[in-house]
This record gives C-alpha cells, structure tokens and sequence, in this order.
C-alpha cells in the first residue's frame, strides 16, 4: 500500500513538470487516475507511460506537431536556451548598467567616505546617475550634479532644489564667485577622513582632498536642505561685505536640521569662517577655522533694525572638538573690540565642548577673548559649556558681559588667559576651572571648583555679592575704585586656601567686604 502511495506521489510529480511542457498529455493522465479504471492501472505501467510522455513531450516542445503549431508557437532548439522571464526594463537597466548616457556618469554604490553614524535625513550616501561638472562651470543646478576634478567658477553656481556632491579629487577655483544653495538644495561633499588636530591644537592638519579657493562665499540660504559637508578644505574665502562668509548658512529655519560639518577646514578666511545664522540643527565636529579676520564661529546679534528680536537666534548648534587658531581683527574693524573665536549667543539647546581657542590677537586688546558671552539682552541663552581651552593669546580666555537672571553652567574651562567676568548682575557658575585670573566686574555669581591663581576686583556698577567655594584661590586685590565711584563689593570665600593675608588692598569702595571661611578680613594698607 505504501509503494502505492509513493508511485501516485510521484506520478503527480511528473504531472507538474508535464503540464508546463504539453497540457494536453497531462490532461490525459489526470483524467486515468480520477477515472474508475485508476484501481486497476498497474503503477509501474503508469510511471513509464508518464515518463515517456514527459520525454516526447520535451521533444515536441522542441519541434511542435502540425496539429498544436497554430496554439504553441515553437520555441528556439534546445541549444540555445532562452531565458523565459520577463525581461526587466527602466529603472533596473538604469541602475545596473555600465555604460552611462552621454553627458552623464554613474557614482559608485560604495563610496570610501561615509558619514556613518550620522547621516543627514533623507539624503542618500549616492545617486545612480548624475551630471559631471568640470571645466569651466557656472548656472543653476535643478538635479544632481556632481563636480570632478578641477572646476572653475567663471559664474555664480546656483544649487536650486537640487544636489552638489563632491568626491576626493575635486579642486574649486572660486574667482570670487559664490556657491549659494536655496530651495531646499543641499550638497554632499565628502572628503577622504583625515586626522584634523588634537591637544592644544598646535599640531592641526589643513590638508584635504577636496579644496575650494577664492569663493566669494558658500551660502545656503532659502531654505536649503541638510547637508553633508566633510572632510573639504576651503581656502582664501569671504570678502568684507555683510554676510558674505567662507561657510554661511542664512536665515533657514528649521530646514537645515541634520547637517554634518565634519572634518571641515577653513583657512585664511577673509571675514568669519562658520557662520549658522538663524538655521538649526546643525553640527560641527572636528572643525578646524585658521587665520581667520573676525570671530571664526561667529553668531548674529539681535536684530536693531525693529525686526524680531530672536529672527538671528539658531538653536539645537553643536560644536565638538572645534579649534580655531589665528584670530584677528574684522574687515573694517581696527580696534578688535569684542572679538572672539567663538561667539555664544541666543538661541536654545546650543553646545560647545572640547574645542580650543588659541592665538586671537588684534590690534586693539579690549575685551577680545576665545570665548565670550556678548551683550544681547533678552535673547541671552543657555549655552552647555564643557571642557574647552584656549592657548597663546594676548586676550581673556573667557569674556562675559552680559545681564541676566538665568543660570549659566560653565564646567571645565582650561587656560592660559583668564577669565573677565561682567556685565554688572548676572548668575553664572564655573565649575572645574583652571586660570591663571579673574577679572571681578558683576556681581551674583560662582566659583565652586578649580584653581585660579589671582582674583581681581575692578569697578562695578551694582553692589552684590562674589562667591568662591571649593576652588583654590592665590590671593585676591581689591582695587575697585579705578577712577570712578562704584558701589561696594561683597566677596566670600570657603575651602579654598585663601586667608587674610593674601588679600592686598589697593583701592576699595567703602563699605566693601572680604569674608574667608566665615572670618571678616578688614582692610589693610599693609
């Protein structure tokens, strides 16, 4: 009975292949086994009888009968097989072919640079097919468009709507022309990843495989979508008029979320270096800016002219292991006054840490420093301030001048320039400092971890209080007077090694007061 079963098993086998190669014959033994006779067929008989059809039924495949010609078109002989899927057309030759269109090239599906584990939203690694721009180049690009080898701008290069991408190789001549890109535009510029600088940032590497050189600017501007920008070098840029910076991103709101400045030098920048102005959601990570003519990471102020006082400020902006090295004064700028390697100023959920500012030198010494909180009223924002340094400058590490109630965290901070604290009240607390002074001129705020060697008071223009807790303190000059006639000043100390003696009374206004660890120190002319 089993055999049984098994032969009908294999019968209808036979029976599948059959009918893809002749439906009449195997019409015919499905009929003899649904029949009254099937008890009786032998099954031996029957398997051979499937067998042999199924082989005459291959070979009439080959070489129809006259009477299935009309209903089963021949096929080509049996030695020369013809694949029977359906050919595929469109989109798959377009995607496998290696033969590109005229004009046209084909990216690899695997470039060696990748932005892994950051990729800007909704932008693809590569684009099948694009158009080469190489040679002289200028216009609108709508679509994809990607630059090869060595590109000169003899026009302005417009990116409206569509992609730029760039590859190791490519060498852009600006000849102060400009990249702007708007209307959701982006580009995609991915250098070779290179070591870009460590430390002090005394040993950075300027060299990439992507240059661009006397642009008059890269604005993304309009709307511009996330980009990917990595590993690309952009020389000699910028010109003194407003707004035209080395790598500007203006006024985009909340279309710019998602992209990546990574490994991204700027050198010899004419006027600023990374400018994102009133656009969000944008990181820069292993940037480097060098000689630089203005503030390298500059920011906006507030609007004076009646528009909205938040229309400059950018939110969601990280810097991480950003350096900038060479600072000097702003086309058009002959004092310096307020400058700075990086500018923290409004907007929310900012961050800058593990970056470095050295050698900001003007020509004028005022209140230049690595780092400042500038004077913007309303729109002062909480900045995350982490383990940042600044080296080699004939200016304050750190430059507050601001007035505020909220509550500023700056944790970590290492220098070889200290710290001018104003405005004239403000709450700010430094944690895990290590500067050589601080310059005393508001009141309201903290040192509760560190080391600084000298604390200075200067003129205020508000009586308060200035406290120092677990931080170790030198010695403290009192000198507020400094021809003017502020209000007094309320200094506290606790734990931090600072006694009586080490307070050296220069100049004071009456009524000032020093206290070390609950222990009133008077003044001495000693």
């Amino acid at each position: 009975m089993r055999r049984r079963i098994a032969g009908f098993a294999l019968v209808l086998t036979l029976l599948l292949s059959l009918a893809l190669l002749h439906p009449d014959t195997s019409r015919r033994l499905l009929a003899l086994l649904r029949s009254d006779e099937a008890a009786d067929v032998d099954i031996e008989t029957l398997l051979e009888e499937a067998a042999g059809t199924v082989e005459s039924g291959v070979d009439r495949s080959v070489n129809p009968s006259p009477s299935h010609a009309s209903t089963h078109p021949a096929e080509p002989p049996a030695t020369e097989p013809t694949d029977t899927t359906p050919p595929q057309h469109d989109h798959r030759e377009a995607e496998t072919s290696d033969q590109p269109a005229a004009g046209e090239t084909t990216l690899p599906t695997n470039p060696q640079t990748t932005l892994s584990p950051y990729p800007p939203p909704d932008l693809p690694p590569t684009t099948p097919v694009v158009k080469e721009l190489t040679g002289n180049v200028s216009g609108t690009v709508t679509d994809t468009a990607q630059l090869v080898g060595r590109v000169n701008l003899v026009g302005d290069l417009i990116i409206d709507g569509g992609t730029l991408l760039a590859r190791p190789g490519v060498t852009v001549n600006g000849n102060g022309f400009q990249i702007m890109v708007h209307s959701g535009g982006r580009v995609d510029w991915r250098g070779t990843p290179v070591f870009t600088w460590s430390g002090d940032g005394s040993n950075a590497n300027l060299t990439r495989d992507i240059n661009l050189r006397n642009l008059r600017r890269i604005m993304f501007t309009g709307g511009a979508g996330p980009s990917v920008i990595q590993y690309v070098a952009v020389h000699s840029s910028g010109t003194p008029r407003l707004g035209d910076y080395p790598l500007h991103w203006h006024l985009n709101g909340n279309s710019t979320r998602g992209t990546i400045v990574e490994g991204v030098a700027v050198v010899d920048g004419r006027h600023h270096a990374f400018v994102p102005h009133g656009s969000h959601g944008i990181t820069f990570r292993n940037t480097i800016a060098s000689g630089i003519a203005g503030g390298a990471y500059w920011w906006d102020p507030p609007p004076k002219d009646g528009s909205p006082k938040d229309m400059n400020n950018s939110h969601d902006i990280l810097y991480s292991h950003a350096l900038a090295d060479g600072i000097s004064n702003a086309p058009g700028d002959d004092r310096g006054y307020n400058l700075a390697a990086f500018s923290l100023a409004g907007g929310d959920n900012n961050t800058l840490r593990a970056s470095v500012a050295r050698n900001i030198n003007p020509s004028h010494k005022k209140n230049c420093s690595g780092f400042i909180w500038p004077s913007i009223g309303s729109q002062s924002s909480l900045w995350t301030f982490e383990n940042n340094k600044t080296f080699g400058s004939d200016c304050h590490g750190i430059s507050v001048w601001d007035n505020d109630g909220k509550l500023h965290i700056i944790d970590g901070f290492t220098s070889t320039e200290g710290i001018s604290h104003g405005a004239y009240i403000n709450r700010y607390e430094y944690r895990h400092i290590d500067v050589p002074y601080v310059l005393v001129h508001a009141v309201g705020w903290s040192v509760t971890s560190g080391r600084i060697a000298e604390v200075r008071d200067t003129k205020h223009q508000s009586e308060g209080t200035v406290t120092f807790i677990d931080v170790e303190v030198g010695r403290l000059i009192m000198d507020s007077l400094q021809g003017q006639d502020p209000p007094p000043v309320h200094y506290a100390f606790t734990n931090t090694g600072l006694i009586c003696d080490g307070v050296e009374w220069v100049s004071w206004v009456e009524g000032s007061t020093v206290t070390i660890d609950g222990q009133d120190c008077p003044p001495s002319t000693e």
